[in-house]
């Protein structure tokens, strides 16, 4: 192209070819040799730092898996494709001139641990393409001595290398806490392993200024070391945290990011991971989800029951909006509605209410998302004393009840409620506050019924074929109510529809309350499974006192995709876990008439 350039300027003669071919092996080859030299480096630091290494990497990422769809590859064989780094690019990563500057602390309690279990560890700490790291092991003086045993065997540099011994197996992290200098913590346990670029990848996220980095795992078996049973998990989340497919050891924290005085909580086991993150996730700090590491955690033949664990475990969760909550008058129930118009539900609903808000103690707040219908203005106008409207709120669902709890219930339970409800008898908010005061409950709902008669809520369920694995479902939907009479029992569920909801208010503060992430749908199961997760059961009374038109404010058959999908992606290893193996428990129904 230069010499092309050189042949159209140069003036006509034999010696044009020759002079353009001098200054094109001479003078441009030094001036691209020497811009070379110095642009390019710049010009990878201006790439670097506007991340566009990192979207090739990401489109490089999305078209591997896009090729292991094509060939049938699972979500493991996918991961494995996408982030399972080569043996070219662990050399690279030990070579890549980096800064080192975060540290970080690795704490090992063991106890009777296994000399191949332990040697494995071991090597998976040698192993490592990123350097500035201290191991800091802790155990009885029997498994101390066992264990340095095994360390000579080993190339691990012995400076790195902090044994401590304590006298009693319990509080082991709480103790090791004290003497680790890293900025960053990292807890593994005796016989699991980490990738060899684990801590390569979390410097990574910490040099963003990232205090709690979650990742996934999967589980490492004795026979030829295979490994199995992926989990793959959404973005930290404190909602997540209190599940047990969700406490583990596969997190790394910033050690300041716990305030003084707040470090780790006494006792030991998984509980105390649980705790940890609990308090962290309360704490104003950044956090991110890596998913390119597996925490790689070593399957046992005897454990404890994950199902006993969730039982077990006990949770103070701090209440996030109690310090903006509303304080003075207090009343047993605060029944809060969305309503746009619909003068034909909306007005006879809270000429019901009005009546019985004396005899149950509830106060009424309506949150108006755009009334323009008369009638409907005019009545809040002339009960304006009886019921709180709330105007001028753009509808979301989840937000605008977040925020209408925030501002303005005053109410030990909150009540839920659909504009096109119907209530045909005032005593089933008698048994909703018996339930509350008899049970354990955190959710209560009821059976709905079509004007027809007919069922339209009997409890939610979940699918358990492999088309529709974990997607919700409304029991008895659309049977005849006389084919299946109300029974007047109480019955623990995995979940109740949001038309009809009650939840104590103390309970929906500390739970953040609705996912805004929801649009339209599924935050109302969404709510009964966090629920279950932080142990409380979700109550449902089989009485026929309540209609419900469904679909009176809301397109028939509307469907919103997104909502179902990460409904789906939140909640699916939940529910294939902890729910679908469990049947209903028929002996916890009880009489309440």
């Amino acid at each position: 192209m230069v010499r092309n350039i050189l042949l159209m300027l140069l003036p006509m003669g034999s010696r044009r070819r020759r002079v353009a071919l001098i200054l094109k092996k001479r003078v441009f080859s030094k001036l691209k040799i020497r811009y070379m030299r110095r642009a390019v480096p710049a010009l990878l630091k201006k790439i670097e730092r506007a991340g566009f290494i990192q979207l090739l990497s990401d489109i490089r990422a999305a078209l591997i898996s896009m090729r292991a769809e094509l060939h049938g590859c699972n979500e493991y064989e996918q991961w494995i494709q996408v982030y399972e780094p080569s043996q070219k690019e662990l050399k690279r990563q030990r070579k890549q001139f980096h800064s080192r500057s975060v540290s970080f602390s690795i704490i090992t309690p063991i106890d009777k641990i296994s000399d191949t279990h332990f040697m494995g560890l071991a090597r998976s700490l040698n192993e490592q393409t990123y350097d500035n790291w201290a191991w800091i092991i802790i155990g009885t003086a029997d498994d101390i001595a066992q264990a340095e045993k095994l360390l000579v065997q080993l190339p691990v540099q012995q400076s790195r290398v902090h044994i401590l011994m304590s006298n009693t197996r319990a509080g082991y992290i709480t103790e090791a806490y004290s003497y680790t200098k890293g900025d960053y913590i990292l807890i593994i346990q005796a016989g699991d392993t980490i990738a060899a670029h684990c801590l390569y990848s979390l410097a990574a996220q910490a040099e963003k200024g990232f205090a709690l980095i979650t990742f996934n795992e999967d589980q490492i078996t004795d026979v030829e070391s295979r490994r199995r049973n992926p989990l793959f998990k959404p973005a930290c989340d404190y909602t997540m945290l209190t599940g047990w497919n969700y406490i583990n050891n596969a997190y790394c924290f910033k050690k300041h990011a716990l305030p003084d005085g707040n470090h780790f909580p006494r006792g030991g086991g998984r509980t105390q991971h649980l705790e940890l993150l609990l308090r962290l996730s309360r704490l104003d700090i950044r956090s991110t989800h890596c998913e390119s590491i597996l925490y790689h955690r070593r399957a046992v033949s005897e454990s404890m029951s994950e199902n006993r664990y969730e039982q077990d475990m006990q949770l103070n969760a701090a209440p996030l909006l109690s310090d903006q909550s509303v304080t003075g008058k207090s009343v047993a129930f605060s029944i809060i509605i969305l309503n746009k118009n619909s003068p034909e539900y909306i007005i006879p609903l809270l000429t019901t209410l009005i009546r019985y808000r004396t005899e149950h103690d509830f106060e009424i707040i309506v949150g108006d998302t755009g009334s323009s219908d008369e009638q409907v203005l005019k009545f809040y106008r002339q009960h304006e004393d009886l019921i709180t409207v709330v105007t001028n709120m753009n509808y979301h669902f989840s937000r605008n009840y977040n925020q209408l709890v925030r501002d303005h219930a005053h109410g030990a339970v909150l009540g839920i409620m659909n504009n096109d409800i119907a209530l045909t008898d005032s005593s089933v908010f008698t048994e909703i506050q018996r339930v509350f005061l008899d049970n354990d409950a955190g959710i209560v709902g009821t059976r709905l019924l079509y004007p027809s008669g007919r069922i339209q809520h009997g409890g939610v369920f979940f699918h358990d074929d492999r088309t529709r694995v974990c997607q919700p479902y409304h029991r008895l939907h659309g049977q005849e109510s006389k084919r299946y009479p109300a029974s007047n029992v109480l019955e623990f569920i995995p979940a109740v529809t949001g038309a009809f909801l009650f939840i104590k208010k103390e309970l929906f503060i500390s739970l953040h309350g609705f996912d805004e992430h929801y649009e339209e749908e599924s935050q109302d199961i969404d709510l009964c499974m966090k629920v279950r997760r932080m142990g409380h059961d979700i109550g449902y009374i089989d009485q026929a006192d309540v209609i419900h038109v469904e679909n009176g404010t809301r397109p028939k058959g509307s469907v919103n995709n997104h909502d179902r999908s990460y409904f789906l992606w939140k909640w699916r290893s939940y529910i294939q876990a902890m729910i679908l193996p469990q049947p209903v428990n028929t002996d916890r129904f009880r009489n309440v008439v």
